[in-house]
């Protein structure tokens, strides 16, 4: 009995979905698209607020003889443009 009842609202909001007209369909994607930048936005705002400690929590597996090294500042061996094109062409389409 309880599982009829837990499958009811589902298949109810399934059920709108697939009647609905293409501008209904294009309405929706566009608040789900909304919705999703608007937590990508505050996500990187909570990250920026908390860098250092996201930074010295991830640094923190690193060996003894690392800190020596780097006088305790990570270094980074690969350029930002190539950092930056390598992830545009995995982002192309296939």
């Amino acid at each position: 009995m309880a599982s009829t009842i837990d499958r009811q609202p589902m298949e109810d909001e399934e059920d709108q979905l697939t009647n609905m007209s293409l501008v209904d369909h294009l309405e929706e994607l566009r608040w789900r698209i909304l919705k999703s930048l608007i937590a990508i936005a505050v996500g990187s705002v909570i990250a920026f607020i908390f860098r250092e400690q996201i930074v010295s929590f991830l640094a923190a597996p690193l060996p003894q003889g690392a800190e020596m090294l780097t006088h305790g500042k990570i270094v980074v061996t690969v350029s930002q443009k190539a950092l930056l094109s390598s992830c545009w062409s995995q982002s192309l389409p296939v």
